[in-house]
């Protein structure tokens, strides 16, 4: 399978403003899906949707899914720009952190 995949300053837009977030918050919310991936360590990792995958496991037959990619920096703050964004858009968010 081949999924999209948008840095998190591609989500937002070339500027931070009202209008770009709000797109991102429009996008976010359509997304079944949402995983992070680092890219540095291209490390992929799940940001929102961990029920929706849970049924899917459970589903016959082929099933289509919105699933979109954000490619960030985790040494940055963008991860939680990113969850930021996610709460807003679903009312939540299914990271946890790797202990």
């Amino acid at each position: 399978m081949n999924f999209p995949s948008l840095t998190l300053d591609e989500v937002l837009g070339d500027k931070m403003s009202w209008s770009p977030t709000f797109e991102a918050i429009e996008l976010l919310s359509e997304m079944e899906v949402i995983f992070g991936r680092d890219m540095t360590t291209q490390d992929v990792f799940l940001v929102y949707g961990r029920e929706r995958l849970r049924v899917l496991a459970h589903e016959d037959g082929d099933s289509d899914l919105d699933v979109l990619i954000v490619d960030l920096d985790r040494k940055s703050d963008q991860l939680d720009r990113l969850l930021s964004l996610v709460q807003l858009a679903k009312q939540g968010y299914d990271y946890v952190e790797a202990e």
